[in-house]
């Protein structure tokens, strides 16, 4: 260590050189590295809820979406303004109601016959976490706002949904962390300054760290080339890597600086002191850094890899700070040494050992006993350690009963716009919870969706109805099939046309789709099978009428009453026995007597099914109206040949329908139902329904994809069960391994792991207590760090302890390992908490200051416990310690 420590001296300017381009290098590459807000990339890429959630962006595209209630509208306006959302660029469709009793998109107001709220789901062309997606809810927003600000009579608007609460994570984030970081910053330097014997001291601590944590989150340009984690790193980790690396590897700096002046003090010069500092101290920073590394490191072999991320960062920040202390810091207080004897002040150690050295003089004078905290620790080692005992069972007793959440609330601020506009859609509509049925198309059929309609429309939990909307091609009514007098009664279309259209399709039902994409298929010559069918029909009539004419007139002209008498003298005179009754007698009373039939307007319509009721009603305005009329009428205005376009005009409507449900509803190998879970997306009654949902339907339809985000968090909830156990493991032993080696015996590791673990269940405990659930991943991330970072702070009083031991008494081995360990320990500890607290009271993004908040407590607790009950701890054990360790011989009293 002597030889490197020689060479880190020597080219200490060409190390600070790499250090400042280093910085300046990532400080570039920071901006560059892709940041995540989607926790569901995290999850196995092989759980069924991963599968169903890739199978359904594959298929209809981004799955960004957002709801959008307005309040006091009209149904009238409502229609219009959902053409005004499906005008947006940015939305792929919209799903709102045809029907204004539709309880489930429009909810009139108390008292009132024609306002109410309007609710609309909006599916977007781009996921919910991208930066076009916020612009397209900006959008939404903006145009609203506008049609309301123009005179239209639309009340509230309020959004919510993933696209929604994704944009205020991103830019929230963004403002907290600058907010934060200033704070945090000059919170350490404060306490910096309070603690340091210069004022040129806390400069030197904020280049270094400063520059570490560039240098960190630079490099973190790596996780934009790992798929495990999505390319990207997460913003739970952007939010808290920075503030952590300071708060946890400040002690590096410090310690290193504290060998650096002792060194100094035995009058070497400034290279060899750093020299000997640098070998001096790279035993006790190197063991703290790596049970704080161990415990990061834990979060990696997290299934849910998230872990891996925070973990992967956080560990790699402890690592750059440990390197930027041994490698770069060395030149900064070489170079700056003079200016570290000309800016020296007294810290406070030095204050409070003055004073409290007057304190005891002035009690020896006065003849009274003066008391130490080592003391007070000697007297309660038995009363301490009990209290603490019973403390971390109950705290473990209700850790293993801890509630977590699994879904991300956006903001800690009820009042937050993102807050209020959720609830008023959910008090309006009830929960937001969509659940999406993917069924294959190759074995698809309209009864198939009826039966999941079926199923998931009578499905009760705890007696209760859960599904409170569905939308779908059977909702739309495109896909049921009907027979040919439903569809003349739901069309209005003559029973015999359909039934013609019908025995071409060779069907007995058919679906509107089906009928509509029939009738509007043409053949080689650019003619549909109705126009086809049509003009036989006008030709029949068009050839009957022009020999009929020509039987009459031998001339092409007008026909009028006269070629009708002409037919009713012929007729009596053939029925009066005047004509004799040959073939072509015969065949001309059988024709005449056709024409000269009088008909009703009933009549026509029924004969002549193309014939529309206003083309019946003028022909028999005075009456009923001779055949031969109708037939004039048909043949002269080609009232066949014209009707074919009529019945594909009545059909129109649904086509633009059609069009919307289908893009809708199905892709090229699936068609989806969409149903709204009237359930909160995350709670234990949830993941009991949508395990008993999913377990059915995966069960009774091949093929078949389940998307929900309850379905993920529920399987989210499965993996952190086994995560828990598993992290908490690894982390434990990891930590109990190292501080083996460092103090080489067996019972000082397992005192301080204990210790520490039982601070991390009393910290969980008081959580449950108070009946705050914690989110998952709060709890994980907290447990290692609590783990590996403040047991630092036990492993530095325990070895100094065993070192004072070795030549002193318990009592006064106790009391010179606290004066020693104290100002280390509340100054990392100080700038740990508040760094934490700080990030916890700031942020307004609910995990972020959860996290914070949490950590706080943990913080505090293991200094508590390292402070207050490790000292009796160790004198209780003191005999098993000395036989545990690794030649070791204690002082004999």
């Amino acid at each position: 260590m002597k030889k490197i420590s020689n060479f880190i001296v020597k080219a200490r300017y060409v190390l600070l050189g790499i250090f400042v381009a280093l910085v300046g290098l990532c400080s570039f590459l920071m901006t560059k590295v892709n940041i995540n807000y989607d926790m569901l990339i995290y999850l196995d890429k092989d759980s069924t809820s991963t599968v169903a959630l890739n199978k359904m962006e594959e298929e209809f595209g981004s799955v960004g979406q957002a709801q959008i209630m307005i309040k006091d509208i009209s149904f009238e306006e409502a229609k219009n303004v959902e053409s005004k959302l499906e005008s947006i660029k940015g939305i792929a469709s919209v799903v709102f109601t045809e029907n204004v009793k539709d309880t489930e998109y429009f909810v009139l107001n108390t008292g009132s016959e024609d306002t109410g709220s309007a609710l609309y789901k909006v599916f977007l062309t781009t996921g919910n976490y991208d930066v076009e997606s916020y612009d397209t809810v900006d959008e939404i927003r903006n145009i609203l706002i506008s049609y309301r600000d123009s005179g239209h009579a639309i009340g509230t608007v309020a959004l919510n949904g993933g696209a929604v609460e994704s944009k205020f994570l991103t830019e929230t984030l963004d403002s907290d962390m600058t907010k934060i970081l200033i704070i945090v910053a000059l919170v350490v330097l404060v306490i910096l300054t309070i603690v340091s014997q210069s004022w040129i001291e806390p400069l030197i601590f904020a280049l270094v760290a400063g520059g570490a944590i560039l240098i960190n989150m630079g490099t973190n340009i790596l996780l934009n080339a790992l798929p495990n984690i999505g390319n990207s790193m997460s913003f739970i980790t952007k939010a808290i890597a920075a503030v952590m690396q300071l708060a946890l590897a400040m002690d590096y700096s410090i310690i290193l600086l504290h060998a650096y002046k002792e060194q100094k003090a035995k009058g070497l010069n400034k290279n060899e002191a750093m020299t000997n500092a640098l070998s001096s101290s790279f035993a006790p920073v190197s063991s703290s850094s790596l049970t704080t590394i161990a415990g990061l490191v834990a979060l990696m072999f997290m299934s849910f890899s998230i872990g891996f991320d925070v973990g992967l960062v956080l560990a790699k920040g402890i690592l750059v700070s440990l390197l930027c202390v041994f490698l770069f810091m060395p030149a900064l207080l070489i170079l700056f040494d003079p200016l570290l004897e000309k800016t020296k002040h007294k810290s406070i150690d030095e204050i409070a050992n003055n004073w409290n050295e007057k304190r005891k003089a002035k009690n020896k004078k006065c003849g009274k006993k003066s008391h130490s905290f080592a003391g007070f620790q000697y007297k309660t080692r038995y009363i301490i350690p009990s209290i603490a005992l019973a403390l971390v069972i109950v705290g473990a007793i209700f850790n293993f009963n801890s509630e977590y959440d699994f879904v991300l609330k956006a903001s800690t601020d009820d009042n937050a716009a993102v807050n209020v506009e959720n609830k008023l859609i959910s008090d309006t509509f009830g929960t937001q919870n969509t659940l999406v049925v993917l069924l294959p198309k190759d074995t698809y059929s309209y009864e198939k969706e009826q039966d999941v309609i079926k199923y998931l429309n009578e499905y009760q939990y705890d007696g209760e109805n859960v599904i409170n909307s569905r939308k779908g091609l059977t909702t739309y009514g495109i896909n049921i099939p009907l027979t040919s007098a439903e569809v003349s009664q739901k069309f209005g279309l003559p029973q015999n046309v359909v039934d013609v259209v019908y025995a071409n399709m060779n069907v007995s039902r058919a679906t509107v789709e089906e009928l509509i994409t029939y009738l509007s298929t043409k053949n080689e010559a650019g003619i549909t099978p109705l126009e086809a069918y049509l003009g036989n029909i006008q030709k029949t009539i068009d050839d009957s009428y022009n020999s009929f004419k020509t039987s009459l007139y031998n001339e092409d002209l007008s026909i009028n009453q006269t070629a009708i008498a002409q037919m009713i003298q012929f007729c009596t005179a053939y029925e009066n026995g005047f004509l004799e009754q040959n073939d072509q007698n015969n065949a001309m009373y059988k024709n005449y007597k056709t024409l000269i039939t009088t008909l009703t307007k009933e009549e026509i319509m029924s004969q002549y099914p193309f014939v529309t009721e206003n083309v019946a009603s003028q022909l028999t305005e005075n009456g009923p109206v001779y055949n031969f009329i109708v037939l004039t009428t048909i043949s002269n205005n080609q009232i066949a040949n014209k009707y074919a376009s009529a019945v594909v005009q009545k059909l129109n409507p649904y086509v633009s329908q059609i069009e919307t449900a289908n893009s809708m509803f199905k892709s090229e190998n699936y068609v989806r139902i969409i149903f709204n879970l009237n359930m909160p997306t995350s709670s234990e009654a949830s993941f009991k329904a949508i395990n008993e949902i999913s377990d059915y339907l995966y069960k009774n339809y091949d093929g078949l994809q389940l998307v929900c985000e309850t379905y993920v968090y529920s399987q989210i909830k499965d993996v952190f069960n086994s995560d828990i156990v598993k992290v908490n493991l690894i982390s434990f032993f990891a930590v109990l391994i190292i501080i083996a080696i460092t103090f080489k015996g067996a019972f000082v590791p397992v005192l301080l792991t204990v210790l520490i673990q039982g601070a991390i269940w009393v910290t969980m405990g008081i959580s449950t207590i108070f009946g705050n659930n914690i989110f998952f991943i709060c709890y994980l991330v907290v447990m290692c760090i609590q783990m590996g970072a403040t047991i630092d702070y036990g492993i530095l009083l325990t070895n100094n302890y065993v070192n004072n031991r070795k030549i002193m008494n318990k009592r006064d081995a106790m009391n010179q390992a606290l004066k020693s360990s104290a100002t280390t320990i509340f100054t990392s500890g100080s700038i740990l908490i508040l760094a934490t607290l700080i990030v916890g009271l700031v942020s307004k993004v609910s995990i972020i200051s959860d996290l914070g908040l949490l950590l706080t407590r943990g913080c505090i607790i293991s200094v508590v416990m390292i402070i207050l009950c490790l000292p009796q701890c160790l004198l209780l054990c003191d005999k098993v310690i000395e036989k545990t360790t690794y030649k070791t011989k204690f002082f004999n009293e």
